[in-house]
């Protein structure tokens, strides 16, 4: 029995005698290791691209319980979404005035302004109806002397033209005094300041197949 336990402890003592690792408590751990138990440390690129994603699934989030609350209100309404009208823009109503309004173009010495034009009577008749328009300023001779005046000289020529094209065109001189129209010559559209040295009003007709049209002027005319 001795001998048989004397083996068996040669034997262990071999085992160990014969094993090719040598066993060291200071040796310094292998490269291998220390690649194992490295921390890994992300770089910046890596998370701003993961925070990207992050937002971009929390916005969809987002846009679908958006669309699902309005799923819901649809079938609450009876499954029909009415969008609500777009309300139109006001188009800006047309001066029904102006529709029948002819217009005088006044030319002095080559040039033109609409500032003298003070005031018009017009009278539009047809088969079936009677239009009159009229600024009550051209029967008050002192509020159109009021107006901003035409500066001219005796002898000048006045070019008169309406728009459309009327069939005649007559010429008058409001006499105050007498408190009525004077009559001037008219030769093609042109008339020739009187020789005077006032403020005058003229009032210049254009004739119509369909009626009249009368424009009230100022003129200050200057020897």
């Amino acid at each position: 029995m001795k001998k048989f336990k004397i083996v068996i402890i040669i034997y262990i003592f071999s085992l160990l005698i014969g094993y090719p690792y040598k066993i060291n408590a200071y040796e310094e751990p292998s490269d291998e290791i220390i690649e194992d138990n490295k921390v890994e440390y992300r770089s910046i690129d890596d998370l701003l691209k993961e925070l990207k994603e992050e937002r971009k699934l929390i916005n969809q989030q987002k846009l679908d319980e958006i669309n699902q609350k309005k799923l819901e209100k649809q079938n609450q309404d009876g499954g029909v979404s009415e969008e609500a009208p777009v309300p139109e823009t006001p188009k800006p109503k047309k001066d029904s005035e102006n529709e029948y309004i002819p217009k005088l173009i006044v030319r002095l010495r080559g040039k033109h302004s609409p500032k003298y034009l003070c005031s018009y009577e017009l009278l539009i008749t047809d088969d079936t109806k009677e239009i009159e328009l009229s600024k009550d300023i051209i029967s008050n001779y002192s509020l159109l002397m009021k107006k901003p005046s035409l500066k001219v000289r005796p002898g000048e020529i006045i070019n008169f033209e309406f728009v459309p094209n009327c069939k005649s065109l007559n010429a008058y001189i409001w006499d105050e005094e007498n408190d009525l129209l004077k009559e001037i010559k008219v030769k093609r559209g042109c008339i020739e300041v009187p020789n005077i040295d006032k403020k005058i009003v003229v009032i210049i007709q254009g004739n119509f197949s369909n009626g009249y049209i009368k424009y009230g002027i100022v003129l200050d005319i200057r020897k």
